[in-house]
């Protein structure tokens, strides 16, 4: 009994060792496994992390080279960029100054040298090659032709005190339209200064002039006049402000480029053109007035303004316009103009004071009325009322059927009485 109590012992004695070093076998075994299972994922992680350094020396050294690619390609790209736009600045350079050659050369090619001559008396005026922008600049630096003192002379305004039947009133100019040159500026400001126009309107400017007027709108150093704040054409000036007259005093700044005759044939062609656009409306051609005796030059003197104020007055009969020669009314004895109507003297020599507008007013009122073919003033009284007031109204009112009523004017009352008696 015992023995086998002894055995049994021993038994579960090796069982027990033999338990205990299978777990000592597992526990080392496991241990073993997660050691060399810790290791292998160290492994693994320093192998990953060898292989991402690697990696990331690799994309930074690709990224480097990329980036040096990058950058060297940009400077390639941007180097090209630069020398394609200085070559796209060049060629526009070059473009931008061809096209500026070739608008030069349109330039020069329309803007052509002009030849003018003049003829003052029985002498040719020596030729001259200027610009047509220029002549007007280069007549008025000129050299006065007077070198004798002025002669004597007297002026009278006519027109200040004339018959009262023949003076339109302020009204008449209601419906009337004024284009014209720096003159017709001069009288306009008279006009707004002292209302003797009644509600006229006015359509000028400065340099204006039959030739230049009829100018392409947008041509450039043109000098077309205002109106409701846009520069308008005189043909369309008519239209725009409801006009049914218009006076028209242009030609001092025509003479000195185109002569008497010339200026005519503009002024012929701006005529055809306002009665293309307006057919119904009363045209008024007033004289160029007479310049200062000191200031007349060459080109410009009150000898050729004379002479082209009577081709306008032909020219007026001729189609059927009204005339005006203020010129006459302007002018001294001696056919100048007044020195102390004159606003420049030291300068053109042909603008006007509010005084000598004063006199052009009084002028125009006294002849508008009769200047245009057909029309007349009709006088403020009756002839045929005065002879009917002077009538004895019994007579008009008595019964002439009745022969006793009837009064003897013969002389005879003595003889007829017996006859009538008998």
């Amino acid at each position: 009994m015992k023995t086998i109590k002894k055995c049994t012992a021993a038994a579960l004695c090796v069982i027990m060792l033999l338990c205990g070093c299978g777990q000592k076998a597992n526990t080392d075994s496991s241990s073993k496994t997660v050691t060399s299972a810790v290791e292998s994922s160290e492994t693994k992680d320093n192998a990953s992390s060898k292989t991402s350094a690697a990696s990331s020396k690799t994309t930074s050294s690709s990224a480097s080279s990329k980036k040096k690619s990058d950058s060297e390609a940009s400077s390639k790209n941007s180097s090209s960029k630069t020398m394609s736009s200085k070559k796209d600045s060049s060629s526009k350079k070059s473009t931008s100054s061809n096209s500026s050659k070739t608008a030069s050369s349109k330039a020069e090619t329309n803007q052509t040298t002009v030849t003018y001559t003049y003829e003052i008396g029985d002498v040719n005026d020596p030729i001259r090659k200027v610009e047509p922008e220029k002549v007007q600049q280069y007549i008025i630096e000129e050299e006065p032709i007077v070198v004798e003192p002025e002669p004597e002379a007297t002026f009278e305004n006519e027109y200040e005190n004339p018959d009262p039947k023949i003076v339109v009133q302020d009204s008449w100019f209601d419906d009337c339209v004024f284009m014209g040159d720096s003159l017709s500026v001069g009288l306009m400001l008279y006009n707004d200064a002292n209302g003797v126009f009644g509600d006229a309107k006015f359509v000028c400017a400065s340099s204006l002039s039959y030739w230049n007027s009829q100018w392409d709108l947008y041509r450039p150093g043109n000098v077309h006049p205002m109106y409701n704040g846009r520069k308008v054409l005189l043909e369309d000036a008519v239209n725009l402000t409801g006009a049914k007259k218009a006076i028209i005093t242009l030609g001092m700044n025509d003479i000195g480029i185109w002569g008497p005759e010339g200026t005519i044939d503009y002024a012929r062609s701006l005529l055809n053109k306002i009665r293309a656009k307006s057919p119904d409306v009363k045209i008024y051609f007033e004289t160029v007035s007479p310049m200062i005796y000191y200031a007349q030059k060459t080109h410009l003197n009150n000898n050729l303004i004379r002479q082209f104020n009577a081709n306008l007055e032909q020219f007026a009969a001729e189609e059927g316009c009204g005339f005006l020669n203020s010129y006459e009314a302007l002018s001294d004895s001696n056919g100048n103009l007044p020195y102390d109507f004159c606003s420049d003297p030291g300068a053109l020599g042909l603008h006007l004071k509010f005084n000598g507008c004063a006199v052009w007013a009084d002028f125009l009122k006294a002849n508008v009325g009769t200047a245009y073919p057909g029309d007349e003033i009709i006088p403020e009284t009756d002839t045929g009322s005065e002879e009917m007031t002077d009538t004895d109204p019994e007579i008009i009112n008595s019964d002439l059927s009745d022969p006793e009523d009837v009064t003897d004017t013969s002389g005879n009352e003595g003889e007829e009485t017996e006859s009538i008696t008998e």
